[in-house]
């Protein structure tokens, strides 16, 4: 049987346009959780630079206890910076207690993690972790209400004050084993019974009465519907204590950012995470993923409080800090392809809708993707967005629905290529019947500058030997020196008489190349037919090559050539 769902669709799709929704980053931490690479102190300070124009204020430090880690020395690096100022807003995780080595048991004092965080690090505001389902403690033997009194007595009591001692500290408490109470409901009873009791310190003006509580679930497992059903009871135990409830999903089968929108329905009112997926083994549910989530649907509060476009800008920055690489192209909102457009005509499946979206994460042209859905209006949209108009560029637009049948014709012959870069598009243009022109030349050039080809030594090399022909004299200096401080090596060098080319370049009269294969190289190099060879053109073809064939490692600039022109001589003798 099927039920009508629409009441309950309307209903969460209004709470999710109107919450007041509160981040609290944990770039800092989560992204070296379970992660392949920790974090150096380098790191952190590039994370919290790279995070300083996102309005996300409120982060989390670093966990604190009893052994030295990398988060320990970023809150001292913060206590005596320019970043100061951060302390304030910033979030230390601390264990509920520390197990008394006599006893066995949790020690009612202060757990180290409290202490550092007060008397070493100066902080304001601290995350307390409790476990409810642990089956290694037996509950009979201890008072969890007890104890957590008296660590919200010690924060208030100890931890800075802010706004010059105009606010009292805060305190978070994490009910770290959320994920358990479905199996575990005596775990789930303790944990309501401190819920419980935080929300009678709010009805009675408790002092201490914490900030709010923290879920988590790290294991990717639960279905939204089970995280939203326990949400739900957590929220009618809190009553009117307005304190934050956040929660935290990890990523494992597809579930992590249903998991957050379905559990805001039901009582969330933020999230703790950092702004991009990495971290958490396999990833979590991000900021730049949610709070996009939200803008889209109509949420104000998220697009007034939040700078979305910034966030995005932050996921990909922390991502590399974090991992080494940029993230993936296609990543999610935060992918540098996560917008672009890849079908046409009805098949744009709400493209309206998209593209309000991408501008919401500050994607105001996207990307045309050039593919075996592309149309001739799209391909032309790309020609366009790269070259310039068909009258700037010089292009033919009439060529635009051969270029389409030319990507099919491809895969029919069973070649596959990338037609989306810069490089790529000029190729299909050609591969097509076109003409490369000047102006789609300069267009490249400039598009591809600094890329990671024009760093391959052979091409140095190549430049070099460009420029002793050009200018009739050697050039002075090993091939580091020239590229590293001649303008030689930042100046594109004279055109060349294709013969000179082969014979001087490409060194055709030690053998490279067979004589009865010049017409093919002269008809290859001249791109815009003009009867000789720039360094632009020759750039075009290398490109193409390198980035179609990976052609990286070859033990001499000649073999890099030949490998890179063979794949493009046989497609322009095929197009005629």
């Amino acid at each position: 049987m099927i039920r009508d769902g629409k009441n309950d669709d309307a209903a969460l799709l209004k709470r999710l346009r109107e919450v007041d929704f509160f981040v609290l980053d944990n770039s800092l931490r989560e992204t070296t959780v379970g992660a392949v690479r920790g974090h150096t102190l380098e790191d952190k300070k590039a994370i919290i630079r790279a995070l300083s124009k996102t309005n996300l204020t409120e982060m989390v430090l670093g966990s604190f206890g009893a052994s030295d880690n990398v988060d320990d020395l970023a809150a001292h690096w913060l206590n005596n910076s320019q970043w100061q100022h951060k302390l304030e807003s910033m979030w230390g995780f601390s264990e509920l207690y520390d197990m008394d080595p006599l006893t066995k048991l949790p020690s009612m004092q202060p757990p180290y993690g409290l202490v550092e965080m007060a008397t070493v690090h100066n902080m304001s505001n601290a995350i307390i972790e409790i476990d409810t389902c642990n089956p290694k403690i037996d509950y009979s033997k201890i008072d969890l209400i007890k104890i957590l009194r008296n660590q919200l007595e010690y924060v208030d009591k100890n931890f800075r004050k802010r706004s010059n001692d105009k606010l009292k500290p805060r305190v978070l408490v994490n009910l770290r084993d959320f994920t358990d109470y479905e199996t575990h409901p005596d775990g789930f009873e303790r944990a309501l019974q401190l819920v419980e009791m935080m929300a009678e310190m709010h009805a009675t003006h408790g002092a201490n009465c914490p900030f709010g509580l923290m879920l988590e679930e790290p294991t990717g497992f639960l279905l939204p519907e089970t995280i939203s059903k326990n949400v739900r009871t957590i929220r009618k135990v809190m009553g009117k204590w307005p304190g934050k409830l956040l929660l935290h999903t990890h990523m494992n089968f597809g579930l992590a950012q249903a998991g957050i929108l379905q559990a805001i329905g039901a009582g969330v009112d933020g999230i703790w995470g950092a702004v991009c997926r990495t971290g958490a083994h396999l990833g979590h549910a991000c900021s730049a993923v949610t709070l996009l989530n939200l803008a889209r649907l109509g949420n104000t509060w998220v697009r007034e409080r939040y700078n979305i476009p910034e966030i995005v800008k932050a996921a990909r920055a922390v991502h590399e800090i974090v991992v080494g690489s940029p993230p993936n192209a296609l990543e999610e909102v935060y992918g540098i392809n996560a917008f672009d457009v890849a079908f046409h005509g009805w098949h744009g499946f709400m493209q309206g809708e998209m593209d309000a979206a991408a501008a919401f994460a500050g994607v105001t042209n996207p990307t045309i993707r050039i593919g075996d859905f592309a149309g001739a209006a799209m391909i032309e949209q790309a020609m366009v967005s790269r070259f310039g108009s068909a009258k700037v560029g010089k292009w033919d637009p009439a060529l635009c629905v051969k270029m389409e049948k030319t990507i099919d014709n491809e895969l029919l012959r069973g070649t596959c290529y990338d037609f989306n870069t810069i490089i790529g598009l000029a190729q299909l243009y050609e591969f097509s019947g076109g003409h490369l022109t000047p102006a789609m030349l300069r267009a490249m050039d400039l598009a591809t500058k600094d890329s990671a080809p024009d760093l391959h030594p052979l091409l140095v090399e190549l430049k070099r030997r460009w420029w002793a022909k050009a200018s009739g004299k050697p050039t002075s200096g090993g091939v580091v020196d020239i590229w590293q401080s001649s303008w030689m090596a930042k100046t594109d060098p004279p055109k060349l008489s294709l013969d000179v080319f082969l014979d001087d370049i490409l060194q055709a009269k030690q053998g490279v190349l067979m004589q009865k294969n010049r017409a093919d190289f002269k008809r290859m190099l001249d791109v815009d037919h003009d009867g000789s060879v720039s360094w632009a053109e020759f750039e075009f073809r290398v490109k193409w090559g390198m980035s179609q064939r990976g052609l990286l490692f070859h033990p001499t600039p000649e073999a890099l050539m030949l490998d890179a022109f063979g794949g493009v001589m046989k497609e322009l003798r095929d197009a005629g």
